[in-house]
């Protein structure tokens, strides 16, 4: 948001960057560059490159599997779970859209930021085993080191590989699914407000007073500001806190490098109380970002 941020322009070999030069300047970022003669020259000079999506949350979340040894379980083993009737929860932690093209069978869909606010919805025993899944990796184990945090006494283990290595495992997805906990009790929202409060104090997570944020955002042009609501859809697009972006707590921390360009920008983060923004705040500061705060209330 801050006019002048250092921006650079790199393509594959420099004509494109210069055409984007002069509407950049026009739109008012005062310090951008070129890199000189594109990703050709940078690997002439022997420089790395990487390949992929999402890659910094994704390294992310290898070393979070290994760091705070997520519990994991193959699929063949899940696949005996369900056959066996066992006491347990499976529940899909990234999107809605992604989890209605092809889930574990019987799962439920819960993007990993609404785990902590609707998982106690689902899991009413406290020996019900929760199995989190996503689609490869990273929301499997962020979802499930979440709900760890939370403190339940359940069971919860990641499934390994997602979806993806259950269809490589020779097992069916299921397609169409439609199940989601659409209403949160009282006792939930209680539940998540509470452990907000000890992971927020456990990882000294700043609040900003809606005053002070007011303030923040009237200087965006001079200080950079991610403003992101990690509500659902359906909540952010009832009413949110003008300027801000939609980016549901699963996903802020899944796809950081596509809500969040500036690493060191004040991030601020927004929901209906401090459950949801909390958890998202934890993972990010985790992930390194130097600035992170939600809205107070």
């Amino acid at each position: 948001t801050a006019k002048r941020t250092p921006l650079v322009l790199c393509d594959a070999d420099g004509r494109l960057a210069a055409l984007a030069l002069p509407a950049l300047r026009a739109m008012g970022f005062t310090e951008v560059q070129l890199l000189d003669g594109g990703l050709e020259a940078w690997r002439r000079e022997g420089r790395g490159t990487i390949t992929g999506i999402n890659v910094p949350s994704k390294a992310f979340g290898e070393w979070a599997l290994h760091t705070l040894r997520t519990p994991q379980i193959p699929p063949h083993e899940l696949q005996a779970w369900i056959d066996g009737g066992r006491d347990m929860v499976i529940v899909d932690s990234r999107t809605p859209e992604e989890y209605a093209r092809g889930c574990i069978p019987g799962a439920w869909s819960m993007p990993g930021g609404e785990l902590m606010l609707r998982i106690g919805e689902l899991a009413k025993s406290p020996k019900t085993t929760i199995v989190v899944h996503c689609g490869g990796r990273t929301r499997s184990y962020i979802g499930a080191e979440s709900l760890r945090r939370m403190g339940l006494p359940n069971p919860i283990v990641a499934l390994e590989n997602g979806t993806m290595g259950w269809e490589l495992a020779g097992l069916t997805l299921e397609r169409g699914a439609d199940r989601r906990v659409a209403e949160v009790s009282e006792a939930s929202r209680k539940g998540a407000a509470a452990a907000a409060l000890l992971i927020a104090k456990e990882d000294g997570i700043a609040s900003i007073a809606p005053a002070a944020l007011e303030a923040l955002w009237a200087r965006r042009a001079e200080e950079n500001v991610a403003l992101l609501d990690v509500r659902t859809r359906e909540e952010y697009e009832e009413g949110h806190v003008a300027g801000a972006a939609w980016a549901p707590g699963g996903q802020a921390v899944q796809a950081t490098d596509e809500y969040i360009a500036v690493r060191a920008a004040r991030v601020v983060l927004v929901c209906d109380g401090s459950g949801r923004s909390t958890m998202t705040a934890a993972w990010l500061k985790r992930m390194g970002l130097p600035a992170v705060s939600i809205l107070a209330g």
